[in-house]
């Protein structure tokens, strides 16, 4: 750095105070790797920054080599699926719950699910839950927990588990 950009930063720093002398000397290091002048922000060259032009391009480089294929695009997910049919029983109180759930193959752990249900639902239970089935560690399945509002009919619901390799 010239000798005269210096004493104008060191004369600059001392008319302020610290937190601005922090700001200044971190705007000062940006103008410099900016490759413009600290002092009147200009660029070094002389050339201001509107009047620079870009060269030419260059020529295109050669291909690279082709790269090895890759796989199937798929992770290996596998939906398990179980059907339960519920609410046929006669005794009971209004208001006990039933889970149904779908377990994912031996080496596999859920990662989503979701249920569907048969019309009579609505009217005969509504589905208080859809959870993981976490007993240690990952899930292993999927829950879709019933409450009963009529046993007088069954009604089926099929619980869904997304599943990908452990």
């Amino acid at each position: 750095m010239e000798q005269g950009r210096f004493d104008a930063i060191v004369r600059m720093m001392s008319q302020l105070g610290s937190r601005r002398s922090a700001l200044a000397i971190a705007a000062t290091g940006g103008l410099a790797a900016a490759g413009l002048d600290a002092v009147t922000g200009e660029a070094k060259d002389g050339i201001s920054a509107e009047k620079k032009v870009r060269g030419r391009r260059g020529k295109r480089g050669r291909r690279g080599k082709r790269g090895r294929r890759g796989g199937d695009g798929g992770l290996g997910a596998t939906v398990a699926k179980q059907t339960c049919t519920l609410g046929a029983q006669t005794q009971g109180e209004v208001g006990a719950t039933a889970p149904c759930s779908a377990t994912c193959d031996e080496g596999f752990v859920a990662v989503g699910g979701g249920f569907d249900a048969s019309e009579f639902l609505r009217t005969l239970g509504v589905v208080r839950g859809s959870y993981p089935n976490k007993d240690e560690g990952s899930p292993t399945g999927w829950v879709a927990e019933v409450e009963y509002l009529d046993f007088g009919q069954s009604f089926d619901l099929t619980v869904y588990a997304v599943c990908v390799p452990d």
